[in-house]
């Protein structure tokens, strides 16, 4: 698992490898909410750990984007 802070919240991610190819599933936690969203790719999206990684994290960041915390990040949104 690789984690990551990005704009308030934690995100974690892990790559899953089957057979030569690998996917990615990410973890987007709000820790003062305890609010929680995930998201895996479909088995065998990329062709390595460093791409899983790459994506699953475009991926997070995409959806932070479109789900901002308000300042100063206490929950009340």
């Amino acid at each position: 698992m690789i984690s990551q802070h990005y704009r308030g919240y934690d995100i974690e991610v892990y790559c899953l490898q089957s057979e030569e190819r690998y996917a990615w599933q990410v973890t987007i936690l709000d820790r003062q909410a305890g609010a929680q969203h995930a998201h895996a790719s479909s088995p065998g999206s990329c062709a390595g750990a460093a791409e899983a990684q790459d994506r699953a994290f475009q991926y997070a960041r995409a959806w932070v984007e479109l789900h901002p915390l308000h300042w100063p990040f206490d929950g009340t949104h």
